[in-house]
């Protein structure tokens, strides 16, 4: 049996088993005469199997339920009514459906009804209608524009006297990519690379993500020799910072921000490099960034060392990506401790390290979350005794996969952060 048929099998079983009595032969009652009265209306049930958190209604719900879905996800519906005094007689899926090709979109809309077996002189108590969705072909009628499927149903039943259910639908939605990756990496600049280690930067840490954002790139050329490299066409430096991001889809909506406090340092500036791409016809926000190890007057300010001109840095990347900016992402070398994650302030192993978060990094988690921190992972999941390299997501995305531990990095004294999200509901 191929694996997909297996695979929905086993769904089809699990559906079965949650949402109808389990017995072999299903109870009925004699179909009622017209003047059998039946004080209330069939229970209804819709579920589905196959999504990473699947639906659940029922004639009690008080809202539908919509889910994303992945490209290659087959979801079972399935609908079951019940009635004990007088039976079903049917059980009715009312679908539509609709797909999104670039600009250009259709609407389907159809039913399915499941009806009693005929000339029994009887009515089952329990009657189920299923349904499965095979997203992959309409998405793929697309060809190379941009895609999207919903699919609505809404359930209804009607019992042996004609008193009917009807509850709210289940939504799903497939759009975007199921995947992204996105990593940063601090090229240091101090460093003086030949051309060749920006090359190699880019063939084998670049090229793993999706988006790249990079810190302490000296100019555009060095940065464009390394997302080239990486296979990504598309890159923006800001101008007077050592910001830029690069890209397999074209950016847009370029916005830079310094927060240049009094000094004559540049070590006090902390960069802010914000563009938007479209990724599968959606857009999604990256905001790159590096916060200065300086304040004002110069003062050298610690990792563990709360910092009011990093603190601000934080508060206007909030303010450039705010809550209705739903698919957002932040990343950059940040210089200030989470509370996650090693922070040895001082250097030396022997003493203890610096526990805690800085102002800074705690409000910039208001707004995004910290993958290192919701995956619950252990100090050596980040190669370096300092962690202040940060991917985060402010979005509805899971992050799968981190890692931090590239030898190919050097001569970089900063790990290469790559973090794999998986999309989630809106």
């Amino acid at each position: 049996m191929h694996m997909k048929s297996r695979l929905l099998l086993n769904l089809i079983t699990t559906v079965i088993s949650g949402l109808v009595v389990g017995c072999t032969t299903t109870p009925t009652v004699p179909i009622p005469s017209p003047t059998t009265s039946d004080a209330t209306p069939p229970l209804l049930k819709l579920g589905t199997a196959g999504l990473k958190k699947d639906i659940l209604l029922n004639q009690y719900s008080t809202a539908g339920e919509q889910r994303r879905a992945k490209r290659f996800d087959e979801i079972l519906f399935m609908a079951t009514a019940e009635d004990l005094e007088t039976g079903i007689k049917s059980v009715t899926l009312a679908i539509t459906l609709s797909v999104l090709c670039g600009q250009t979109g259709t609407n389907q809309t159809f039913s399915e009804t499941q009806y009693a077996p005929a000339n029994t002189g009887t009515l089952p108590i329990e009657l189920s209608k299923s349904y499965v969705f095979k997203i992959a072909p309409k998405r793929a009628g697309c060809r190379n524009s941009p895609s999207s499927v919903t699919l609505s149903i809404v359930a209804s039943a009607e019992n042996g006297i004609g008193r009917t259910t009807q509850i709210y639908p289940g939504r799903i939605s497939s759009f975007g990519p199921d995947t992204l990756r996105v990593a940063t990496f601090n090229l240091y600049a101090p460093g003086n690379h030949p051309d060749s280690t920006y090359q190699r930067w880019g063939q084998q840490l670049g090229a793993k993500a999706d988006v790249l954002m990079l810190t302490e790139v000296i100019d555009q050329r060095r940065a464009e020799l390394l997302a080239n490299a990486a296979g990504m066409a598309h890159v923006v430096k800001m101008n007077g910072g050592d910001v830029a991001i690069a890209s397999r889809t074209p950016l847009y909506n370029v916005q830079a921000r310094v927060i240049d406090p009094p000094g004559r340092l540049s070590s006090n500036n902390s960069n802010i490099l914000s563009v938007q791409s479209d990724i599968d016809g959606f857009p999604r926000q990256f905001v790159g960034t590096h916060w200065g190890i300086r304040d004002a007057n110069d003062v050298l300010m610690g990792a563990d060392t709360s910092s009011p001109s990093r603190l601000l840095a934080a508060q206007e990347i909030v303010s450039m990506a705010p809550l209705s900016s739903k698919l957002a992402f932040v990343g950059g070398d940040m210089n200030a401790y989470s509370g996650f994650g090693p922070q040895d302030n001082d250097g030396n192993s022997a003493t203890p390290d610096f526990v805690g978060s800085t102002n800074e990094i705690s409000f910039l988690r208001t707004r995004f979350s910290d993958p290192f921190i919701i995956m619950n992972l252990a100090n050596d999941a980040y190669c370096s005794n300092q962690r202040i390299d940060y991917v985060m997501t402010g979005g509805p995305y899971i992050p799968v996969k981190y890692e931090a531990c590239f030898s190919d990095a050097s001569p970089s004294d900063h790990p290469f952060v790559l973090v794999t999200f998986e999309a989630g509901d809106l």
